[in-house]
């Protein structure tokens, strides 16, 4: 719930975020998907996932002020 409230992220799009980290920090690729210089998730990159016509998600931000 707190990862769906962060991210602005549906339910589907936020269990597909979630295995996509666990996946991609498995095989040492996390950087394709998370930013750490910018404290960002770049959906972008994932259009099948996360582009739809409904909703598009682009980028969700980590940075606390």
């Amino acid at each position: 719930m707190d990862f769906m409230v962060v991210t602005g992220l549906r339910y589907s799009e936020a269990t597909e975020s979630y295995d996509l980290i666990i996946d991609l920090a498995e095989e040492g690729k996390l950087s394709e998907y998370f930013n750490a210089e910018k404290q960002i998730l770049e959906h972008y990159k994932f259009k099948e996932v996360f582009i739809k016509k409904s909703k598009k998600v682009f980028v969700s931000s980590f940075h606390q002020s």
